[in-house]
């Protein structure tokens, strides 16, 4: 996978982790890459995304 979409990935990740630590259940995601958009609204985990 392009190492560009793996930081990405994490970067998005790590950001929702923290807004969940923060108390915040929902939260709204602006992102330009469509095959990453699809990859979180299916539930897949972060280590099969980076992988």
């Amino acid at each position: 996978m392009d190492e560009i979409f793996k930081i990405e990935a994490r970067a998005i990740v790590e950001g929702m982790k923290l807004a969940w630590l923060k108390g915040y259940k929902q939260v709204e995601i602006n992102c330009d890459n469509v095959m990453l958009i699809d990859i979180i609204c299916n539930g897949m985990s972060c280590e099969e995304v980076t992988r």
